[in-house]
């Protein structure tokens, strides 16, 4: 849970108190005068606060498992499973994000260039 609480935190702050930092992997600066860049930046700050809400389920489950709650593993599970959801939806989007936008891999290797086309942002 401590772990847990150092990464949700970590993601508050890079999204949240420091949206301009996510900005890079999810478009870059030559859409700074575009109107969706004002609005994707400001949905960065709306996905720290998520994090933040991550953070403080994790250190109240913390708090609550040393005052002798949540002893039926079936209340732990669950919370241990909102955790894990919210792990695996961060990997699944940012790593890949982080890598394409790092040069690391190429949108062929993630498979997105069909899906780019379809929305019109990729061409043929």
């Amino acid at each position: 849970l401590v772990v847990n609480s150092i990464w949700y935190g970590s993601a508050c702050f890079f999204f949240f108190v420091n949206p301009s930092a996510a900005m890079p992997w999810v478009a870059s600066g030559a859409y700074k005068k575009e109107h969706m860049y004002a609005k994707t930046k400001g949905a960065m700050g709306f996905l720290g606060a998520m994090n933040f809400a991550l953070v403080l389920l994790s250190v109240f489950f913390g708090r609550g498992m040393n005052a002798g709650h949540f002893e039926h593993g079936e209340e732990r599970c669950m919370i241990f499973l909102v955790l894990s959801a919210g792990h695996l939806s961060q990997f699944i989007a940012n790593v890949p994000s982080f890598l394409y936008s790092s040069g690391l891999i190429t949108a062929r290797t993630l498979g997105v260039k069909p899906v780019l086309r379809w929305y019109g942002l990729a061409p043929e």
